[in-house]
């Protein structure tokens, strides 16, 4: 998520603050790829919040659950992927203890419903 704490030139421009979540996910190329956002939109600072869901399990990227590798054989309009971590996106909220502190005006989050896939928290 990046923040601004004063008046933003458009969305992309001009971002003083990236933050990034550690919760406990078994891959790192979603901290790599954020930080590389920030180091693009040229963030003054990166604030990595660590939030670990790994105690709460429920998904194959926080616990000791195999990932699937055959994506076709799960029904997309019933089932949830093991894959979903529960309220992720609603984790992402704390961004706003960052926008506190400095008096940001402006908080943006990237997340479509091209992500559907089944995870309630993308669904059109």
């Amino acid at each position: 998520m990046l923040v601004k704490a004063d008046e933003y030139e458009c969305c992309g421009q001009s971002f003083q603050y990236g933050q990034w979540l550690q919760y406990g996910q078994r891959h790192s190329v979603e901290l790599e790829f954020a930080r590389r956002v920030g180091t693009f939109y040229a963030v003054l600072r990166h604030v990595l919040a660590n939030i670990d869901l790994r105690v709460f399990g429920g998904s194959a990227l926080t616990a000791d659950i195999p990932v699937p590798t055959d994506f076709g054989s799960q029904n997309r309009t019933e089932d949830i992927p093991v894959t979903y971590v529960p309220v992720r996106h609603t984790i992402f909220t704390f961004v706003l203890a960052l926008a506190a502190t400095i008096e940001a005006t402006n908080i943006f989050i990237g997340v479509n419903t091209l992500n559907y896939s089944g995870y309630p928290e993308c669904r059109p």
